[in-house]
């Protein structure tokens, strides 16, 4: 499976970002744009991994969450 760790958006910065994606259609000449509901910000792609090495990278992720705080 291909993985990556990154960050959901609240639906405030997805309504911006398909606002200005609107605008990028209307000015350019052909494009790819993501869809509403998969906008994110992609912190690391992993690429192909297994299960077990997802399992372990789960476990790495909560730990760094535990120990930082929100922003």
């Amino acid at each position: 499976m291909r993985i990556f760790i990154g960050f959901a958006f609240d639906n405030q910065v997805k309504d911006y970002l398909q606002e200005a994606q609107l605008f990028l259609k209307t000015t350019s000449i052909k494009g790819n744009f993501t869809q509403y509901d998969n906008f994110h910000l992609t912190l690391k792609y992993l690429g192909e991994i297994t299960y077990q090495e997802l399992e372990e990278v789960i476990d790495i992720v909560e730990k760094i969450g535990r120990k930082n705080k929100p922003f």
